[in-house]
Protein backbone atom coordinates (compact mmCIF):
# COMPACT_ATOMS: atom_id res chain seq x y z
CA UNK A 1 0.00 0.00 0.00
CA UNK A 2 1.28 3.37 -0.70
CA UNK A 3 1.37 5.79 2.22
CA UNK A 4 0.27 9.30 2.37
CA UNK A 5 2.94 11.52 3.97
CA UNK A 6 2.79 15.04 2.39
CA UNK A 7 -0.11 17.30 4.69
CA UNK A 8 -1.33 18.95 1.89
CA UNK A 9 -2.66 16.25 0.26
CA UNK A 10 -3.55 14.51 3.32
CA UNK A 11 -5.46 18.11 4.27
CA UNK A 12 -7.05 18.40 0.95
CA UNK A 13 -8.40 14.93 1.82
CA UNK A 14 -10.04 16.24 4.98
CA UNK A 15 -11.18 19.21 3.43
CA UNK A 16 -13.04 17.83 0.55
CA UNK A 17 -14.44 14.99 2.59
CA UNK A 18 -15.51 17.12 4.89
CA UNK A 19 -13.82 14.88 7.84
CA UNK A 20 -13.64 16.04 11.80
CA UNK A 21 -10.08 15.05 12.50
CA UNK A 22 -11.60 14.38 15.92
CA UNK A 23 -13.43 11.85 15.44
CA UNK A 24 -12.73 10.60 12.22
CA UNK A 25 -9.90 8.37 10.92
CA UNK A 26 -7.86 10.57 8.80
CA UNK A 27 -7.02 8.02 5.85
CA UNK A 28 -2.55 7.98 5.51
CA UNK A 29 -3.12 4.71 3.32
CA UNK A 30 -3.90 4.07 -0.08
CA UNK A 31 -4.79 0.80 -1.67
CA UNK A 32 -3.80 -0.48 -4.34
CA UNK A 33 -6.14 -0.40 -6.78
CA UNK A 34 -7.79 2.82 -5.71
CA UNK A 35 -6.61 6.30 -6.89
CA UNK A 36 -7.81 9.07 -5.46
CA UNK A 37 -9.06 11.80 -8.44
CA UNK A 38 -8.65 16.06 -7.23
CA UNK A 39 -10.00 18.57 -9.14
CA UNK A 40 -7.39 20.70 -9.75
CA UNK A 41 -8.75 23.93 -10.84
CA UNK A 42 -11.98 24.15 -8.62
CA UNK A 43 -12.56 27.94 -9.12
CA UNK A 44 -15.80 28.47 -11.06
CA UNK A 45 -15.78 29.64 -14.81
CA UNK A 46 -18.35 32.24 -15.93
CA UNK A 47 -19.41 33.04 -19.05
CA UNK A 48 -20.35 36.17 -20.13
CA UNK A 49 -22.40 36.75 -23.32
CA UNK A 50 -22.41 40.15 -24.59
CA UNK A 51 -25.79 41.62 -24.64
CA UNK A 52 -26.82 42.33 -28.10
CA UNK A 53 -26.46 46.09 -29.06
CA UNK A 54 -27.20 46.10 -33.14
CA UNK A 55 -30.91 45.56 -33.17
CA UNK A 56 -31.65 46.85 -37.15
CA UNK A 57 -34.97 46.16 -39.23
CA UNK A 58 -36.45 47.11 -42.57
CA UNK A 59 -38.68 46.71 -45.01
CA UNK A 60 -38.25 47.42 -48.98
CA UNK A 61 -40.26 46.72 -52.63
CA UNK A 62 -37.99 45.39 -55.40
CA UNK A 63 -35.60 47.50 -53.77
CA UNK A 64 -32.23 46.95 -51.91
CA UNK A 65 -31.26 48.47 -48.67
CA UNK A 66 -28.47 48.78 -46.33
CA UNK A 67 -29.75 47.10 -43.23
CA UNK A 68 -25.87 47.79 -41.19
CA UNK A 69 -22.30 48.54 -41.69
CA UNK A 70 -19.84 47.29 -39.85
CA UNK A 71 -17.51 49.43 -37.69
CA UNK A 72 -14.10 50.33 -39.25
CA UNK A 73 -13.08 49.33 -35.66
CA UNK A 74 -13.72 47.23 -32.97
CA UNK A 75 -15.13 43.64 -33.93
CA UNK A 76 -19.11 43.09 -35.16
CA UNK A 77 -20.57 39.44 -34.32
CA UNK A 78 -23.83 38.60 -36.36
CA UNK A 79 -26.14 36.37 -33.96
CA UNK A 80 -30.02 36.31 -35.56
CA UNK A 81 -31.21 37.28 -38.80
CA UNK A 82 -34.66 37.15 -40.10
CA UNK A 83 -36.76 37.24 -43.01
CA UNK A 84 -40.27 37.33 -44.51
CA UNK A 85 -41.39 38.06 -47.93
CA UNK A 86 -44.68 38.30 -49.31
CA UNK A 87 -45.48 38.29 -52.80
CA UNK A 88 -47.20 41.33 -54.08
CA UNK A 89 -47.73 40.24 -57.69
CA UNK A 90 -51.47 38.42 -57.83
CA UNK A 91 -50.59 36.75 -60.68
CA UNK A 92 -50.44 33.20 -61.68
CA UNK A 93 -46.88 31.97 -61.20
CA UNK A 94 -45.49 34.79 -60.33
CA UNK A 95 -42.24 34.60 -58.43
CA UNK A 96 -40.90 36.06 -55.60
CA UNK A 97 -37.13 36.17 -53.82
CA UNK A 98 -36.08 38.04 -51.10
CA UNK A 99 -32.33 38.02 -49.40
CA UNK A 100 -30.31 39.17 -46.36
CA UNK A 101 -26.71 39.46 -47.86
CA UNK A 102 -23.39 40.17 -46.19
CA UNK A 103 -20.37 41.80 -48.22
CA UNK A 104 -17.71 41.41 -46.42
CA UNK A 105 -14.92 44.39 -47.48
CA UNK A 106 -12.90 42.81 -49.80
CA UNK A 107 -15.01 39.52 -50.67
CA UNK A 108 -18.04 38.57 -52.69
CA UNK A 109 -21.77 38.31 -51.32
CA UNK A 110 -22.64 35.94 -49.29
CA UNK A 111 -26.66 35.07 -48.34
CA UNK A 112 -27.64 34.01 -45.21
CA UNK A 113 -31.17 34.10 -45.92
CA UNK A 114 -32.92 33.37 -49.02
CA UNK A 115 -36.82 33.32 -49.95
CA UNK A 116 -37.87 32.36 -53.18
CA UNK A 117 -41.95 31.67 -53.41
CA UNK A 118 -44.24 31.47 -56.37
CA UNK A 119 -48.03 32.19 -56.47
CA UNK A 120 -50.05 28.87 -58.20
CA UNK A 121 -53.25 29.09 -59.21
CA UNK A 122 -54.49 27.30 -56.24
CA UNK A 123 -53.17 30.63 -54.57
CA UNK A 124 -54.43 33.11 -57.40
CA UNK A 125 -56.00 36.15 -55.32
CA UNK A 126 -54.64 35.13 -51.79
CA UNK A 127 -51.33 37.14 -50.09
CA UNK A 128 -48.84 34.75 -49.88
CA UNK A 129 -45.76 35.12 -47.72
CA UNK A 130 -43.15 32.91 -46.46
CA UNK A 131 -40.63 33.44 -43.36
CA UNK A 132 -37.02 32.22 -41.95
CA UNK A 133 -35.01 33.12 -39.19
CA UNK A 134 -31.57 32.03 -38.10
CA UNK A 135 -30.13 32.13 -34.89
CA UNK A 136 -26.60 31.34 -34.60
CA UNK A 137 -25.56 29.75 -31.97
CA UNK A 138 -22.03 30.44 -32.96
CA UNK A 139 -21.83 34.36 -33.57
CA UNK A 140 -20.81 35.48 -36.94
CA UNK A 141 -18.00 37.45 -36.48
CA UNK A 142 -17.89 40.06 -39.64
CA UNK A 143 -14.98 42.12 -41.20
CA UNK A 144 -14.72 45.67 -40.40
CA UNK A 145 -16.73 47.86 -42.90
CA UNK A 146 -18.73 44.88 -44.19
CA UNK A 147 -21.97 45.77 -45.68
CA UNK A 148 -25.57 43.42 -44.08
CA UNK A 149 -28.29 44.43 -47.03
CA UNK A 150 -31.85 43.18 -47.64
CA UNK A 151 -32.97 42.88 -51.39
CA UNK A 152 -36.80 42.30 -52.17
CA UNK A 153 -36.88 40.82 -55.71
CA UNK A 154 -39.63 41.89 -58.41
CA UNK A 155 -42.99 41.31 -57.05
CA UNK A 156 -41.96 40.96 -53.51
CA UNK A 157 -42.08 42.81 -50.23
CA UNK A 158 -39.21 41.77 -48.41
CA UNK A 159 -39.18 42.20 -44.20
CA UNK A 160 -35.62 41.60 -42.48
CA UNK A 161 -34.05 42.23 -38.92
CA UNK A 162 -30.56 41.34 -37.76
CA UNK A 163 -29.37 41.30 -34.22
CA UNK A 164 -25.74 41.29 -33.15
CA UNK A 165 -22.92 43.01 -31.21
CA UNK A 166 -19.83 45.26 -31.45
CA UNK A 167 -16.74 44.77 -29.23
CA UNK A 168 -13.87 46.86 -29.04
CA UNK A 169 -10.53 46.38 -29.84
Amino acid sequence: MARINNSQVIQKLIDELKLYPSKDAIPTELAEKILPVFQINSEEVTVNIPPANIVRADNVTSATSTLYTTPSTGKFYLTNASLHCICADSGVNAIATGEIIITPKDSSAVNILEIALRRTAALAGEVVGVANASNFQNAIELEPNSVISLTGGTNVNAVGSIVGYTEAD
